[in-house]
């Protein structure tokens, strides 16, 4: 492979940004071959780079970009970085395509699935118009879509993230280019569909594949060649074999060890819990006429109880956050909070238990306004809910920014100028400045790198000591639940197939979905400890 001449080429890359006087550098003569039909995964924490190197590739950097030196040489056009490339639009997307690692944000709210594949597909020439539909179903069921046709003519914001993702990564594959830049595309996807997606992307015959991940089993599972970023630097590089089995640089040693105390983490759980304090009873949530998401679920959480939620993709885990919010409507059932029924109580009443149940968004930058300070986006539920006053109100976001480690530097900066992982912090920030009973996370770590993922969940754990909090845990990966979660139910097809308090009932679960999820889990592991061989 090294004897063929590089599809892509980057060459003494220095490129900084500037953020009205100050001037970050992110890259410093910076050398990257790509070859056709490599399978390569760049691993490194946040803010090391990666998706700053997937825009160079795609010709798709913000404007506070300075690039003072560098080339990009794509087989037989050479790009000059300093200069505007009237080309990039007939290589974009044919030749080059790219999946964002934020899904929710890469599709338009306000069109359909179908209106996307065909926007796409009718503007590269890919298909004419009247086969446009029978085209993205085949390749929608290709991503384990069960209904593609129900897909297509759905909207963004009524599908889970992980089938978002999913959608993402079936527009990239359906141009079918040289080079496909992957930018965390499985963060958002359960174990399941996790490996499905890889197994797509292995399979792409002819295809160069270039994935940024902070998954390593995900990469110990696609790599032919893993490359380690650290701030800008390339520290090490190699087969998985070489990179997972026998690192040599500590940076490597480091995100490997991080990976595996995520599957160790402890916790020290409550002896014993209070009363019940949320009951949901018989609830039923359908969307349009026939996709019922939650079907007759029940369950119940108990005063400083964490109750893991597991389940794939679609499953309702979300939906099931938003209705105990009142971001949804439910057609049937009761959600009762201490004496009151939720369902039943008029805006004013809902109003005033809402700083009572707080959540943490699985979209960390999404959720957060974009053109808002982080100071005054922390104050945002203690405005809406009209408590305290201004100046108390501030005073309360500076405390809670520092509590979770936000440092007093970044209060004025808004989160496009943040990494992923500091706008998860910020979120926190902002739900727990009402001081609520119930904290709900949906996915709070899935985005981020695994050193970072053992920061959150450790913060998490400390702050439910120190505020009292009740904890819903959503996750799709079972060695995050397994050890902190007081309670784990595992939900398939919007109702709960197990619940339980013994983890390794699940492991020993004779339920084959519960089989297939905890397998998948252990595969997942499993893949890289043999890499490691």
């Amino acid at each position: 492979m090294k004897e063929m001449n590089p599809i892509i080429s980057i060459k003494d890359l220095s490129l900084a940004y500037k953020k009205e006087k100050e001037i970050t550098q992110i890259f410093e003569d910076f050398h990257l071959d790509i070859y056709p039909g490599e399978k390569i995964v760049l691993l490194g924490e946040s803010g090391s780079g990666k998706s700053t190197l997937a825009r160079v590739l795609t010709g798709l950097l913000p404007p506070s970009a300075r690039i003072s030196s560098g080339d990009l040489v794509l087989q037989d056009i050479h790009l000059d970085l300093n200069k505007k490339f009237m080309h990039w639009n007939k290589i974009r997307g044919k030749r080059i395509s790219m999946i964002f690692q934020d899904a929710m944000e890469a599709l338009n709210p306000v069109i359909t699935v179908y209106d996307h594949f065909k926007d796409l597909l009718l503007h590269h020439k890919i298909v004419p118009e009247k086969e446009v539909r029978s085209f993205a179903k085949k390749i929608l069921k290709q991503l384990r879509f069960e209904d593609p046709e129900h897909i297509l003519e759905s909207y963004s914001f009524e599908l889970s993230g992980g089938m978002c993702q999913r959608i993402c990564i079936a527009l990239c594959v359906s141009l079918e280019p040289e080079i496909i830049i992957a930018d965390e595309p499985t963060s958002a996807l359960d174990i399941i569909n996790q490996m499905e997606v890889l197994k797509a992307l292995k399979s792409l015959e002819g295809q160069t594949v270039f994935m940024i991940t902070h998954d390593i089993s995900s990469a110990s599972m696609l790599a032919d060649r893993i490359i380690i970023l650290q701030k800008g630097v390339i520290c090490e590089s190699g087969s998985r074999r070489e990179i997972i089995g026998h690192p040599q640089d500590p940076y490597t040693r480091k995100l490997i060890d991080a990976y595996a105390a995520v599957e160790n983490i402890q916790r020290r759980k409550n002896p014993e819990h209070g009363e019940v304090i949320l009951q949901v009873k018989d609830l039923q949530k359908t969307y349009g006429r026939h996709k019922k998401v939650l079907d007759n679920l029940y369950f119940s959480l108990r005063k400083g109880e964490v109750f893991g939620i597991l389940g794939e993709s679609g499953c309702g885990k979300s939906t099931l956050s938003r209705c105990i919010l009142g971001l949804e409507p439910v057609g049937h059932g009761e959600i009762m909070y201490r004496d009151a029924n939720l369902l039943n109580l008029n805006t004013k009443a809902r109003r005033q238990l809402s700083p009572q149940i707080q959540m943490v968004f699985q979209e960390a930058r999404g959720c957060l306004h974009p053109n808002y300070p982080i100071l005054k986006i922390v104050q945002e539920p203690l405005v809406y809910n009209k408590l305290y006053d201004p100046s108390t109100r501030e005073q309360m976001a500076k405390e809670m920014l520092e509590r979770v480690g936000i440092a007093e530097e970044l209060y004025e900066r808004r989160p496009p100028q943040l990494s992923t992982g500091q706008c998860q912090r910020v979120g926190i920030a902002r739900a727990l400045i009402t001081k609520p009973e119930i904290l709900i996370c949906d996915e709070p770590i899935s985005a981020l790198d695994v050193p970072l993922q053992l920061q959150i969940l450790d913060l998490l754990m400390q702050l439910k000591k120190e505020f009292d909090l009740t904890v819903i845990l959503i996750s799709h990966d079972f060695r995050v639940l397994k050890n902190i979660s007081d309670t784990i139910g595992v939900m398939y097809e919007g109702r709960f197939v197990e619940i339980t308090t013994n983890p390794s009932e699940l492991i020993n679960s004779q339920n084959p979905y519960v089989q297939k999820l905890v397998q998948a889990s252990h595969n997942a592991f499993a893949e890289l400890q043999k890499n490691a061989q």
